[in-house]
């Protein structure tokens, strides 16, 4: 249970969706532990709610002869039961898991879980070329190919070029050793600028 504005939610700590009321939250509840206490008199088929167990009697009631398996629904024909399932459930299953820091959605849990830890790992691999940083190694090789085929300016100390003057003098400043971007908080100096702004954020945790 949260609060949002005047408003009480509740959420499922399954899945995390929100529900505005605890009879709603119950019914849904069900659907992860597995329980149907609706049982259909002519089939003994079993519902997790009482209006889906309605919705099946109208298939013995020949009404609707196509009955959907997850919701209990039924359409007068195949094709409709097909459209309902792709447009309702198919929408339902793709991505119930959402990350609470940035409102991402997975399919799987551990989608959300893999994902969640980069938004607490550092971002520890810098490029060389702009001092951005990224999370993952993969992420700095895929960023590094931008600047391949602009690299006119080539460092005299080793084999790197870069895209502009500034950058390389910037780069320069690793052969001599200098580090004239200094952190305010705890006296920490690095070569590059965004190599001071990524640490400043460790501070912030």
């Amino acid at each position: 249970m949260f609060h949002e504005g005047a408003k009480v939610k509740y959420q499922c700590q399954t899945c995390k969706k929100i529900y505005l009321s605890t009879s709603e939250l119950n019914r849904h509840t069900r659907v992860h532990m597995g329980l149907k206490p609706y049982e259909c008199t002519k089939c003994s088929q079993s519902f997790s709610q009482k209006n889906l167990l309605d919705n099946h009697m109208n298939s013995h009631e020949g009404l609707k002869g196509h009955l959907c398996d997850i919701c209990g629904h039924s359409f007068s024909s195949k094709s409709n039961l097909g459209t309902h399932i792709r447009h309702i459930h198919s929408l339902e299953k793709k991505k119930p898991f959402e990350c609470n820091v940035c409102g991402k959605c997975f399919s799987r849990k551990h989608h959300l879980e893999n994902h969640v830890t980069t938004h607490s790992k550092s971002r520890s691999h810098q490029c060389s070329v702009c001092g951005i940083t990224f999370t993952r190694f993969s992420q700095l090789q895929e960023h590094e190919n931008v600047h391949t085929s602009l690299k006119r300016f080539k460092c005299s100390d080793c084999d790197k070029s870069f895209r502009t003057k500034r950058v390389l003098n910037v780069h320069k400043l690793l052969h001599l050793g200098l580090k004239p971007h200094q952190c305010a908080i705890c006296k920490k100096c690095f070569t590059r600028h965004g190599g001071l702004q990524a640490h400043l954020k460790t501070h912030k945790m």
